[in-house]
């Protein structure tokens, strides 16, 4: 799921020209998509230490 909504963030939100034309709404997009990154990363690594 987090894969699934960090793709989402980079497709429709990344791009979006009213996003592009705002600095401050661009580093908030940037921080979602960092987040759920992350959030992905350690799900991965949990499910590998519980292999």
């Amino acid at each position: 799921m987090a894969s699934f909504l960090m793709r989402s963030v980079d497709a429709e939100l990344m791009e979006h020209p009213a996003i592009t034309e705002h600095a401050d709404w661009l580093a908030l997009v940037r921080t979602a998509h960092q987040a759920l990154f992350d959030l992905y990363q350690a799900l991965g690594a949990s499910a590998a230490a519980e292999k």
